[in-house]
């Protein structure tokens, strides 16, 4: 059979083992760097810094002119110069 057969089995397999244990998880935040140097041990269950268990990353405040300067050049350069509408777009799908 091919190397990969039944990734997609053990990847579940892993998430439930993740997701069901504690110090695993704070092993897995530990090899992503800390996760912005949140702690493991500052939630139950060691899920405190981790994407996916509800943590968030601070709004972004700056004007649009500024947060999607780059985004914004590219769609100019790609002849799309609606400012209000290129930055509409750019808030709903994220940048």
């Amino acid at each position: 059979g091919a190397p990969d057969g039944g990734a997609g089995d053990s990847f579940g397999e892993m998430m439930q083992r993740l997701m069901a244990d504690p110090e695993a998880l704070r092993n897995v935040a530990g090899m992503m760097g800390g996760m912005g140097g949140m702690g493991g041990d500052a939630a139950p269950g060691g899920a405190q810094g981790l994407p996916w268990m509800g943590q968030t990353a601070p709004a972004d405040n700056r004007p649009p002119e500024e947060r999607y300067a780059e985004q914004l050049r590219q769609l100019n350069d790609m002849g799309f110069y609606d400012f209000e509408r290129n930055v509409q777009a750019l808030r709903r799908s994220g940048g």
